[in-house]
């Protein structure tokens, strides 16, 4: 964005021709680089509204403590036991005992 506002800058400066031709290309220059700092800008402004959505509601995690991050592993470890164990001790639907050739 800096890049694009200087330059903008320093060709609206430049007064030593002052033919048609040349006041054209400067305001061709000028509009392009507008047009280029208007889009950065509003990029920056997309990604600024990206990271505070993720932030404000839970995707951007950056505040939590480390204890609470072993808390949920625990728990998430404690219920993917939970899972196994009832994978192991549930009975088979009868549809699909014939297909698999289980039990």
């Amino acid at each position: 964005m800096v890049q694009h506002y200087g330059s903008i800058l320093s060709t609206a400066q430049q007064d030593e021709n002052v033919d048609y031709s040349t006041t054209a290309q400067r305001e061709l220059a000028i509009k392009e680089d507008t047009t280029a700092f208007i889009r950065a800008a509003q990029d920056l402004s997309s990604l600024i509204r990206e990271l505070q959505e993720l932030w404000l509601f839970g995707g951007l995690d950056t505040l939590t403590d480390p204890a609470d991050e072993e808390a949920n592993k625990a728990k998430a470890l404690g219920l993917a036991a939970l899972v196994e164990v009832l994978a192991m001790n549930m009975p088979v639907p009868h549809e699909l005992e014939g297909k698999n050739g289980d039990r």
